[in-house]
């Protein structure tokens, strides 16, 4: 994922830690409440969080076969 920390978009990079044409991405605040969702999301494409508050959040992303993957990311 990059860039990161972040201010407007991202960008999930795999690195084939998730080997899939196409993943479901969720995003949460630290209170565990999902406060972003994408489906359908190709790699490279890029990640809208402009709306977000500054802080911490967590990035999983699911691909079609339901293998999952969560990182951390901060938006400022």
């Amino acid at each position: 994922m990059y860039p990161n920390p972040a201010h407007e978009s991202i960008a999930l990079d795999n690195n084939n830690d998730i080997p899939s044409e196409t993943l479901d991405v969720e995003i949460y605040d630290t209170t565990g409440r999902q406060v972003i969702g994408y489906g359908s999301y190709k790699e490279g494409e890029l990640l809208d969080i402009s709306m977000l508050a500054n802080g911490h959040y967590i990035v999983k992303s699911t691909s079609e076969d339901k293998k999952t993957t969560t990182k951390k990311l901060i938006k400022n």
